[in-house]
């Protein structure tokens, strides 16, 4: 008696390349953030220390009027009594 092998071949059907390829990479919404963040992200930080100095430059200008403005009235206030005694 001569026996028959009768094989089963399993082939494995593998996706094309791209299927491949896509699955390995970040999708394109996730490059597109990548680099919107990494543009805006040191642009917000260089703007928002430019801003702070200007606005320690203005409040210091304002401290500074209303100094030389008491200083004036102080002198103005030693010239009076000064006149008067």
């Amino acid at each position: 008696m001569i026996q028959k092998s009768t094989e089963v071949q399993f082939v494995a059907k593998l996706p094309a390349n791209d299927s491949l390829q896509n699955t390995n990479r970040p999708s394109d919404t996730m490059n597109l953030a990548l680099g919107v963040s990494v543009v805006v992200l040191p642009l917000l930080l260089i703007l928002s220390v430019v801003g702070y100095r200007k606005y320690r430059a203005f409040v210091l200008r304002k401290q500074i009027a209303t100094l030389e403005r008491l200083w004036r009235l102080s002198c103005h206030r030693n010239i009076r009594r000064r006149g008067d005694g």
